[in-house]
């Protein structure tokens, strides 16, 4: 029997049992077909479950079983109980790129430094850790101890700006001389590079066989298309996820260990809050007079833009940041970029507050800026999108 290590895993002579047994641990129900019957829709067109393997056959009509590379040891164990270990032979052409060395200038908490621990013997595997864990650290500290050149997939340049920023800030290595893919740019770094997955798969054949180590940020959405297509192209000898949630509500949870393997390492954020690694907000709600005669259900987005818009209610948001005298960085977040602009305005010209505005939207240079004001700070108040928040949103 035939087993070949690549972009995927091709088994050729696998025994009808093993192949069977395989391909079950490696089929999932399909729950949109399952909602749809629960509520009486058509979907008969729908498979009952989703295949997460092909067959392919040769012109001899030999039947090789291909199956994404986390499930390859999986997939292996089960092949070892229908042959015996002389009779499997493992053939590995994967892409091994070792570079020169990177050096980790930051020092891990013990938790992240087990992660990275356990992390290190297993060719692919996802780290979890809540939000404000340190995983873009941790993973920082993986790829100077890996010592291949590695790729990061994000899916938002927002993410590529903030690895940047942080690979600039722990690993030795100068700003130029990481590679950048997406955003309006394209280079290959030597040792590190950071791409958004929507240019990365539009250039797969030139990157493909580029790397020694591919990771993939906010992994749980590895199970969608566009990132598994890309995913199981690479011929990468190591492949990794890190993500705060690896929980998907489509019913492909277990995909993303077929697609990057299984979860080396998860801490809580009970953990970490005992440990005092993170702290607990504290919550104070402030009941505002808005109503409207809208209906929330029917004209939800005309309703937000009355709300945004609300003369007395932005004017009270404003005073309570003008009356809050905490020390430290003031964050406030809001859904739209033109409610930003409007809370700096009022801020400016109602209480003689200098707020910047940071959103996904900002140039590089002006980005930039605004990060290199508050290390120095010289800031102190920041308006946000809460959908760069929610992506991560890391200064230091």
């Amino acid at each position: 029997m035939d087993f070949r290590l690549k972009d995927k895993v091709y088994m050729a002579g696998l025994h009808s049992v093993a192949m069977s047994k395989i391909k079950k641990a490696l089929a999932l129900p399909n729950l949109q077909k399952i909602q749809l019957l629960k509520i009486g829709k058509h979907c008969h067109h729908l498979p009952d479950s989703l295949n997460f393997y092909d067959e392919v056959y040769s012109l001899r009509g030999k039947k090789t079983l291909v199956v994404p590379r986390g499930a390859g040891e999986k997939a292996y164990r089960i092949a070892r109980e229908h042959h015996q270990e002389k009779d499997i032979v493992v053939t590995d052409e994967r892409t091994a790129s070792p570079c020169p060395a990177i050096t980790f200038k930051g020092k891990l908490k013990p938790f992240q430094e087990q992660s990275i621990q356990m992390m290190i013997p297993k060719s692919s595997g996802i780290l979890v850790f809540p939000t404000g864990g340190g995983k873009t650290v941790a993973m920082l500290s993986l790829i100077a101890k890996r010592g291949q050149t590695t790729l990061v997939i994000v899916d938002k340049k927002e993410l590529l700006y903030q690895w940047h920023d942080r690979a600039c800030q722990f690993l030795d290595i100068s700003p130029d001389e990481i590679g950048m893919i997406g955003a309006g740019k394209f280079s290959i770094g030597e040792r590190l590079t950071i791409g958004t997955i929507q240019t990365i798969a539009r250039h797969m054949e030139e990157l493909k066989h580029k790397f020694g180590q591919v990771i993939v940020d906010e992994c749980h959405k590895a199970a969608a298309p566009m990132f598994s297509e890309a995913i199981t192209q690479f011929t990468a000898k190591y492949i990794h996820g890190c993500t705060a949630t690896p929980i998907r509500n489509d019913g492909k949870t277990e995909a993303l260990k077929f697609y990057l393997g299984d979860i080396i390492y998860q801490i809580d954020k009970k953990e970490l809050l005992d440990s005092g690694d993170l702290c607990q907000a504290r919550f104070i709600q402030i009941a505002t007079p808005f109503n409207s005669s809208l209906d929330g259900s029917t004209q939800y987005t005309q309703l937000m833009t009355e709300l945004v818009t609300d003369s007395q209610r932005n004017q009270l948001i404003c005073q309570t940041i003008a009356n809050n005298r905490s020390e430290g960085l003031n964050l406030i977040l809001t859904g739209r970029i033109d409610h930003c602009d409007l809370l700096q305005g009022l801020l400016k010209n109602n209480h003689g507050l200098d707020a910047h505005v940071l959103t996904g939207s900002l140039p590089a240079r002006e980005r930039k800026e605004v990060f290199d004001n508050i290390r120095a700070g010289a800031v102190k108040y920041i308006i946000a999108t809460t959908s760069l928040l929610k992506e991560g949103l890391t200064y230091r």
